[in-house]
């Protein structure tokens, strides 16, 4: 699995990078046919607080799973889609156990 972290329009450190692929080597628990997992980590130009966004697109065989998340910092965002990328997985997997 290859987890491919990018900052757009700013530069991560280190240690969130870091983090970042940390949490989302975990997904590999859930599932073991991952492919790719990208990460863009951007910063949206709103007077609100709320202006970190973290999209995630997951690559599993005949499926791409694509989830969006905007909070107040990268790693709150980051949790929050670990979340629903866990609900997400889950639901694949009933599907194909259907068929």
């Amino acid at each position: 699995m290859n987890v491919c972290v990018q900052a757009v329009n700013f530069h991560a450190g280190a240690e969130l990078c870091d983090f970042v692929e940390k949490k989302y080597a975990k997904l590999e628990n859930y599932c073991d046919r991952i492919i790719a997992i990208e990460v863009y980590l951007k910063v949206k130009n709103t007077p609100d607080k709320r202006n970190k966004m973290v999209e995630t697109k997951l690559s599993i065989p005949r499926e791409e799973i694509v989830v969006k998340k905007i909070c107040r910092t990268f790693e709150e965002g980051t949790d929050r889609s670990l979340d629903t990328l866990k609900r997400q997985i889950s639901r694949c997997k009933e599907k194909t156990k259907t068929h």
